[in-house]
């Protein structure tokens, strides 16, 4: 399957140990990351504590919409707090996307939105978050 370009701002499938995104953007690593195949996909392992920073000069404006894979190895009920699954932006205009006992937290420049879901600990979940007409919405 081919990713969709038009109006891609950043794509980077963390399949291996890269200092660029497919995007172009530099990735910088901290922490303790390991690039390893968990149930049959590649992806990057790392305890949530970690980050990979990238330039924000591309940062969100107007709608947009971001799609996360991840997977837990606690469960949510056994001390899951606010571990990250994506950070992006500045202090004036940023997205950050967390995990913790109650669900899904998202908050976008002050805007928040929580989705009370159970994350399954064994297989990989998929976030969709999207922006539209000034509304916050998780998938």
């Amino acid at each position: 399957m081919a990713i969709p370009t038009d109006g891609l701002v950043f794509y980077a499938p963390l399949a291996e140990d890269k200092a660029t995104a497919e995007t172009g953007q530099t990735l910088n690593y901290t922490g303790n990351f390991q690039f390893n195949i968990v149930s049959g996909i590649p992806c990057a392992v790392f305890s949530g504590e970690e980050k990979i920073s990238v330039d924000n000069s591309n940062c969100f404006s107007g709608d947009f919409s971001i799609s996360c894979w991840f997977r837990l190895t606690t469960p949510m009920a056994e001390g899951v707090v606010n571990a990250a699954v994506f950070v992006f932006g500045t202090s004036e205009n940023w997205l950050t996307i967390r995990v913790n006992a109650n669900g899904i937290f998202m908050n976008l420049g002050g805007q928040n939105n929580t989705k009370q879901i159970t994350v399954d600990t064994v297989t990989f979940n998929n976030i969709t978050v999207t922006y539209s007409s000034s509304k916050l919405s998780i998938y």
